[in-house]
């Protein structure tokens, strides 16, 4: 697809792999007994054993599902629920500082239900302090909600240490990870052996909008948010998004067959951003240097360089980039990751986020530096 523009807001959504709009490859019910639902069926769970394949456990684990938010307020709200109808004990949540909304802010709303949130800092890199977390566990812990990879900095967080030692405090502490921004992005997640569960969704792939995927294993008990035919395993109830799951099936079999050279591309990408933004003398600077980072989300700051007047004029000239998270951006609130990670409002509000996909090329980044350059010259 060439394009007429840069695109470099990726973690908000990617585009598309191909144009899919009038690719309708399934026209039948997954649920109905007839050839052509047997087919739209057969190929939902070839879906899913793409995804066993690629993170392991069995076809039942995975649920597909609208995406990321959903998701999360599937577990953490299913889970609440059912702590709640058994009477259970167990009534705090622990999550990081920096989770994204769809988890901070399901998770505080379970505070009206009687639940008690523990909320993880982080230090001036964006990482979560384990001992820290660890500080928080006790007989009443139901769940620890850490994403992998942060949707703003692109730090990655150290989830197997974490999620190991949670489980051998208690193994029924129940572990949740956003993986949004890790699937298929390089990032090892330490998925199955510490991980109850874990989700992501197919439009920060190259998928279409509206559909995603979650793994809960079976160890995992939850009240459904919505009833109905009983489609997936009985916990998502309502007809399978047969166009999303076709276009998350492409995107899964192109990463899995180029993942080796799209690892190297991203990681050229990342590097010319850097030494571009050098060789071009523009001070820059978000303390993430010393934690371990993907290289898809750069979060960078320019000195007196204000985000929002440098976002409009990129994206004047056909270049498109982010001032943070996409579900806030149009906040006229503080960055809430920014702000854990102690910076200053300064460094804060001269914040950009680039963020890449597989479809970018390094002549994009050098025309995005050349016209960050631009900008600061005009300034002068």
């Amino acid at each position: 697809m060439k394009l007429e523009y840069i695109y470099l807001d990726n973690a908000a959504t990617t585009i598309p792999l191909e144009n899919r709009l009038a690719k309708r490859t399934f026209i039948a019910n997954p649920s109905s007994s007839h050839l052509l639902g047997r087919q739209a069926r057969k190929f939902l769970d070839d879906t899913k054993m793409l995804l066993c394949d690629k993170f392991g456990g069995k076809p039942y684990n995975y649920i597909f599902n609208s995406g990321a938010t959903e998701s999360a307020n599937f577990i953490i709200q299913g889970i609440c629920k059912h702590i709640i109808s058994r009477g259970l004990e167990r009534n705090e949540i622990i999550i990081s500082e920096i989770e994204h909304p769809a988890i901070f802010n399901t998770a505080k709303k379970m505070e009206s239900l009687g639940f008690k949130v523990r909320v993880i800092p982080v230090d001036s890199n964006g990482v979560i302090k384990i001992e820290d977390a660890l500080a928080f566990l006790n007989q009443r812990t139901a769940m620890v909600c850490v994403m992998s990879v942060n949707n703003e900095t692109g730090v990655i967080q150290p989830l197997n240490s974490l999620f190991s030692r949670i489980k051998d405090f208690s193994k029924n502490i129940i572990t949740v990870c956003d993986a949004v921004q890790a699937v298929f992005k390089g990032v090892t997640l330490p998925l199955l052996t510490h991980t109850d569960c874990f989700f992501a969704s197919g439009h920060k792939i190259g998928a279409n909008k509206g559909i995603g995927f979650l793994y809960m294993n079976a160890g995992v008990f939850v009240e459904p948010l919505m009833y109905g035919g009983g489609q997936e395993e009985g916990l998502r109830s309502g007809t399978e998004n047969m166009d999303g799951i076709d276009s998350l099936h492409d995107s899964i079999m192109y990463h899995t067959q180029n993942e080796e050279n799209i690892k190297i591309h991203l990681k050229d990408l990342s590097g010319k951003l850097y030494s571009c933004l050098n060789e071009l003398g523009i001070v820059f600077s978000v303390n993430t240097s010393d934690a371990e980072k993907s290289d898809y989300i750069h979060s960078v700051s320019f000195d007196n360089l204000p985000s929002a007047q440098l976002a409009e004029f990129l994206s004047i000239n056909g270049i498109f980039v982010s001032r943070g998270s996409a579900c806030s951006s149009t906040s006229t609130q503080t960055s809430r990751v920014l702000s854990a990670m102690g910076l200053n409002m300064q460094c804060i509000s001269s914040t950009i986020r680039i963020s890449f996909s597989p479809l970018n090329h390094v002549h994009e980044v050098e025309l995005l530096c050349n016209k960050i350059s631009e900008f600061k010259n005009s300034r002068l």
